[in-house]
């Protein structure tokens, strides 16, 4: 793989968490200019996130039988078109609106990008440590992400992220060029409409339902139904789409992908609620500028620059290990936020429990990524590419539509100091309990483990 292209992959990859990042930072700014109220917020960040989720598992399919660099060109151009709309959006449905277009180019870019590096690096040495750099390059974009946002904020406009992330987009795009597949034989699936469907009605009536039901009433003619959409929805997934599955079953029956995704979901609990709580709370609570707010989750981005270092490292100490010992570290930041008296000290709580968090993922991504991805065939390469993106996406989606009710309370008019307390030590359960019990299952001598690669 020529080092422009992979190049141009990871900056795909990585603008789509920098856009996450940036835009979580300029969420008071957004509130304040287009008067969005608190439970709006949480759809800001959350609609991105629903179509990530939602059609991630059936891009990653396309990937696999339409060619994963034109998928990742058509999700760049996508991409671009929904950062425009967003910079340019006069109201916040219309911002909510660009924000579905933006996860939607996303959920095309993410399973591509990363099948075609797996399949550029056959040794599993040498694919784990390029998920390493990987996963350090996002860790570049989420550490810009925070400060380029609260910059952006401070000195021109919130909109003035979109603009960036859509530059950025344009460049990934001039970078990729039209180079083809090379090795990849295409297999061609159909698309499973009504098991994508049912995802998307699931993820989004439970989003709903935690964002909207408690101001609503939870006995309101509209909560109840929005809650008929759940086993609608699992129904309807369960009917399948005539015999074309959402994802190759041979994925459900490989152990350390499905363990790695199971630790995935809650270690990534934590990688979207913990910022998004951090950010409302240090500008809403304690009043900080949005660059201040920005420096506050800085730490959790620096960190990530150790993903490629612990990658190696995995292959000494085991896959199970590395994934565990990290699920532990992580929480452990988490609750150390938890514990402290509001207002919280910046430097000794805040600071410091974002590093211990940010540390503990650095440790876990990259062999969490490996076992995810590497444990099936090269050729469902993009389907468990598509698979962890989802699962990814997925816990994000939850986070923020859980924690961010949990912090707001029952007015819904801002995050308070009880509720974010009350909303870290359920981060922390989740990320510890969760990350631990995934990483446990996972066996280094079975596929995806790197003793058996």
């Amino acid at each position: 793989m020529r080092g422009v292209e992979l190049a141009a992959l990871i900056l795909a990859s990585a603008l789509i968490t920098l856009d996450g990042t940036a835009a979580t930072v300029a969420l008071p700014a957004i509130a304040q200019g287009l008067e969005v109220p608190f439970s709006r917020l949480q759809w800001i960040s959350n609609a991105p996130l629903l179509a990530l989720a939602a059609l991630l598992l059936p891009a990653g399919g396309l990937a696999d039988s339409h060619g994963r660099g034109r998928l990742v060109r058509i999700g760049l151009l996508t991409f671009t078109a929904a950062s425009a709309t967003c910079a340019l959006a006069p109201s916040y449905p219309v911002l909510i609106a660009g924000r579905v277009l933006q996860g939607a180019g996303g959920a095309l870019v993410l399973p591509a990008a990363l099948a075609r590096l797996r399949a550029a690096f056959t040794e599993p040495e040498d694919r784990t440590r390029t998920f390493g750099v990987w996963a350090a390059w996002t860790g570049v974009a989420a550490a810009a992400g925070p400060l380029l946002g609260g910059v952006l904020v401070d000195l021109l406009s919130w909109r003035a992220v979109f603009v960036v992330s859509g530059s950025l987009s344009t460049g990934a795009l001039i970078l990729l060029g039209t180079s083809a597949d090379p090795g990849h034989v295409r297999q061609r699936r159909a698309i499973p409409v009504r098991e994508a469907t049912a995802v998307a009605l699931f993820l989004g009536a439970t989003a709903y339902l935690l964002i909207e039901g408690g101001s609503a009433g939870w006995t309101s003619k509209r909560i109840l139904f929005v809650a008929l959409l759940v086993p609608l929805s699992l129904t309807m997934f369960a009917q399948g789409s005539g015999g074309v599955a959402l994802f190759p079953r041979e994925l459900l029956a490989r152990r350390n992908c499905m363990a790695a995704n199971g630790a995935t979901l809650a270690l990534y609990f934590g990688m979207f609620g913990l910022p998004f709580l951090l950010v409302l709370y240090t500008q809403q609570a304690l009043k900080y500028s949005g660059t201040w707010a920005g420096a506050a989750v800085l730490p959790i981005s620096v960190m990530l620059f150790l993903a490629e270092p612990f990658g190696r490292m995995t292959a000494r100490i085991g896959t199970r290990r590395a994934i565990a010992l990290g699920s532990i570290i992580a929480a452990a930041g988490v609750l150390w936020i938890a514990a402290g008296p509001h207002p919280l000290s910046f430097w000794t709580r805040i600071i410091t429990g974002a590093a211990l968090f940010g540390l503990g993922v650095s440790m876990a991504v990259s062999p969490l990524t490996h076992a995810a991805v590497a444990a099936v065939p090269e050729a469902h390469a993009g389907a468990a590419s598509g698979l962890n993106h989802a699962t990814v996406r997925a816990s994000g989606l939850l986070a923020i539509a859980l924690l961010g009710t949990v912090a707001g309370g029952s007015d819904a008019k801002g995050i308070s100091p009880d509720g974010f307390r009350r909303a870290m030590w359920i981060c922390g359960a989740i990320v510890g309990v969760g990350g631990l019990a995934g990483g446990l299952r996972v066996r280094d001598k079975e596929p995806g483990g790197l003793i058996s690669d």
